[in-house]
C-alpha cells in the first residue's frame, strides 16, 4: 500500500515540476518574441501570476504525470514514453479546453499555428517529465523486471 502511495506521489510531483519548467519555457519563448514571430504578430497574453502557474500548469501537470503509470512501452526509457504521453495534454487542450474557452476546436480561432505550438509544448512537457523520471529512478515503479538482475 505504501509503495502505491509513494508511486502516485512520485509521478504527480514529477509531472507538476515538469509543468513548472514547461511554463517557464513558454513564458521565455513568448517574451523573447518567438511565438509572436511564428504567429504573425500575435503574442500570447500570459498573466504572470501564481493563479496561472499553480492550478492550470502544476496541478494539471501532476495529474498528467500519473499517465506515466500506464504500463505502456514499459521497457523504454521514461523520456521516450514522455514523448508519447506528452501528446495527451495537447489532445485535451485541442478538444476540451480550447472549445471551452471559446477558441474553437484545436484553438484555431487564436491562430492557425496555435495547435502546433500546443503540441510542441505538450510533447516538451512529456520529455521534461520523462527525463526527470529517468533521473529519479521511476522505472522501478512500472517495470516488474526492474532490479531482477540484482537478485540473481
Amino acid at each position: 500500500m505504501q509503495t502505491n502511495i509513494r508511486r502516485v506521489v512520485h509521478f504527480f510531483v514529477i509531472g507538476a515540476l515538469a509543468g513548472l519548467i514547461q511554463s517557464v519555457l513558454l513564458i521565455v519563448v513568448n517574451e523573447i518574441g518567438i511565438t509572436e514571430a511564428l504567429m504573425g504578430g500575435i503574442k500570447y497574453n500570459i498573466p504572470l501570476s501564481l493563479n496561472w502557474l499553480i492550478y492550470p500548469r502544476m496541478v494539471w501537470g501532476g495529474l498528467w504525470g500519473l499517465c506515466f503509470l500506464i504500463p505502456l512501452l514499459i521497457m523504454r526509457p521514461q523520456w521516450q514514453r514522455g514523448l508519447l504521453v506528452g501528446i495527451l495534454p495537447a489532445l485535451a487542450t485541442w478538444i476540451v479546453f480550447n472549445p471551452m474557452e471559446g477558441h474553437g476546436l484545436l484553438g484555431v480561432a487564436i491562430h492557425p499555428l496555435h495547435p502546433a505550438i500546443v503540441l510542441v509544448f505538450g510533447v516538451l512537457w512529456g520529455l521534461i517529465a520523462g527525463v526527470l523520471l529517468d533521473l529519479t529512478g521511476a522505472r522501478r515503479y512500472v517495470d516488474p523486471s526492474y532490479g531482477a538482475e540484482d537478485e540473481g
